[in-house]
């Protein structure tokens, strides 16, 4: 069994070669999991050769439709050799019986003939025997009637009865001898006839023979025929076989070809969304950048433009307060809000004894802003606060003498003039 698959392997890959189409490899052998690259290439290649499977799967099936029209043309040739040798059998079993009858027939006329040879031979010697004695005797009775011993009637009575025996016998010779002749021409006729018969026998018993021998070869060939529609018809099983296993391998491939699409549009969504955020990202570094840069302040009462003590040496206001100003002083109503100038996280929101409620504010960079006295606070350390986001609600808390903002503005940790970053009018 295992050789009879090799061979019929050997014959699917001879003509599979004949076709121009290579063994098709297994589904494990196509695919190459686990890549980036487009499976198209091979699903082009695939179902080119699921074509061409196909296509050689059709010509086997014609070819295999043709063989079998052939197969049953040999079938009912063969057929009409086997009723021809019926025929003939039955005719030489028929002429075997003519021979036999007439053998019979031909040996009852041999005995036939040997007893008319007998009966004409005894009568011939009878017939002699008659003669001699009519001879002998006739003799003797002319003489009695020359010598008057005799009457010349019954002497010419003697003669007459004489030739009546002598015209009897010949007569019954003859008849004799004309029934030898005719056994003798039934022989000879039956003899020819069975000559005949015999002839025509072998006549018949070699066209028997040429039938047969016909027949035999033929056989041959239609059991040749049919090993050879066997092979085909196991040929295209295997074909139809490479087929599902081709149109498999499209299938994965496509299943594949699919997951590698969805798997490069999930991580182009992935680059995109990735390019949004960084892009978000950066404007919002950049707007951090710029809220958070000192070129970029603004004034923190909106409300107010009033300034009621600048950066700098002064007059102590009140006791206890510094007679270098390190921010500026704002004047408003208690409860005006106040926002921060630039983007940055509270680092302090409390209070004491001089600063009263405060926050401070980090906005890297080595910068720090500072809102003091403020009457309510609206932010937390840890906060991270926009700029112009409120922080604080105007108030006189701590050291002060009104209600008011003091506004301080710090550059790696050293005080610096506000005014010279913002004014009221960098708010308009």
């Amino acid at each position: 069994m295992k050789k009879k698959r090799k061979r019929i392997w050997f014959l699917v890959s001879l003509l599979l070669l004949s076709l121009g189409i290579g063994m098709v490899p297994s589904a494990v052998n196509q695919v190459l999991a686990g890549t980036s690259k487009s499976y198209q290439d091979q699903i082009d290649a695939a179902k080119k050769k699921k074509q061409e499977l196909e296509q050689a799967q059709k010509e086997l099936e014609k070819k295999i439709k043709e063989l079998k029209e052939k197969q049953g043309d040999m079938e009912e040739y063969m057929l009409a050799l086997d009723e021809k040798t019926m025929s003939l059998l039955e005719d030489i079993d028929h002429l075997e019986g003519e021979i036999a009858a007439c053998e019979e027939i031909l040996k009852q006329t041999q005995e036939e003939l040997e007893a008319a040879k007998i009966k004409e031979a005894d009568q011939y010697e009878t017939m002699k025997k008659r003669i001699c004695y009519m001879y002998e005797n006739g003799e003797t009775g002319f003489l009695e009637v020359l010598l008057g011993q005799g009457s010349l009637s019954d002497l010419f009575n003697q003669m007459e009865y004489r030739r009546e025996i002598t015209r009897y016998d010949n007569q019954l010779l003859d008849r004799y001898h004309e029934a030898k002749l005719q056994v003798i021409n039934t022989e000879a006729l039956l003899e020819a006839q069975l000559a005949e018969l015999h002839i025509l026998k072998e006549t018949q018993e070699a066209e028997l023979a040429a039938v047969e021998e016909l027949s035999a070869a033929k056989a041959v060939e239609l059991a040749a025929l049919a090993e050879s529609i066997g092979v085909d018809e196991e040929m295209l099983f295997n074909f139809w076989e490479e087929i599902m296993e081709q149109g498999a391998t499209v299938e994965e491939l496509e299943r594949l070809e699919a997951e590698r699409i969805a798997e490069e549009e999930r991580k182009r969504k992935e680059e995109e969304e990735r390019l949004r955020r960084e892009e978000e990202e950066r404007k919002k570094q950049e707007a951090m950048k710029k809220n958070q840069s000192i070129d970029n302040m603004i004034w923190p009462i909106p409300a107010s433009s009033r300034i009621t003590s600048y950066f700098g040496y002064r007059k102590a206001p009140a006791k206890g307060a510094s007679t270098y100003h390190k921010g500026i002083d704002v004047g408003a109503p208690t409860g005006t809000t106040v926002i921060a100038a630039i983007a940055g996280t509270v680092t302090k929101a409390t209070y004491n004894s001089t600063s009263g409620y405060y926050v401070v504010i980090d906005h890297g960079n080595g910068v720090e802003t500072k809102y003091l006295h403020a009457s309510k606070l609206l932010v937390k350390a840890g906060d991270y606060v926009e700029r112009g986001q409120p922080v604080i609600k105007v108030g006189s808390t701590g050291v002060s003498t009104g209600a008011h903002l003091h506004f301080g503005l710090f550059i790696n940790g050293v005080a610096v003039n506000p005014l010279d970053y913002v004014t009221y009018e960098d708010n308009k």
